[in-house]
């Protein structure tokens, strides 16, 4: 008997929000972001702070690895639906992890496809 391995999609999560992670300023934005999680539907928050490390506000966020180069992402309807039950502003990032780039949209219900550049 084996113990049960890593879900097939932790690797590229994991380098999705690591490379988010280290295009933020972390002088305005702390990211508080899960790895390896359970929770369906978000990755966790990023705090929004002042000069003064101060804060000023939190957005909840689901990070998404896209292909390296490509330019849209169909979003999942079920994150749609959960960007309209939390309180929070809710954001998709989309990672491309070749390029260090990442994408990201506020959801609502208009915009379940979009162009990320």
């Amino acid at each position: 008997m084996k113990p049960a391995p890593y879900p097939p999609n932790s690797t590229e999560e994991l380098e999705a929000i690591t490379t988010f992670e280290g295009l933020l300023d972390k002088r305005f934005v702390m990211p508080h972001l899960n790895k390896f999680d359970k929770v369906p539907n978000t990755d966790g928050h990023i705090e929004i702070v002042d000069e003064e490390r101060r804060p000023l506000g939190k957005l909840e966020v689901q990070v998404r690895k896209i292909p390296d180069g490509e330019t849209s992402y169909s979003c999942p309807v079920q994150l749609v639906a959960y960007s309209q039950t939390i309180s929070l502003p809710f954001l998709l990032v989309c990672v491309d992890v070749g390029s260090r780039k990442a994408y990201f949209r506020h959801l609502d219900l208009k915009q379940a496809s979009w162009e990320l550049s």
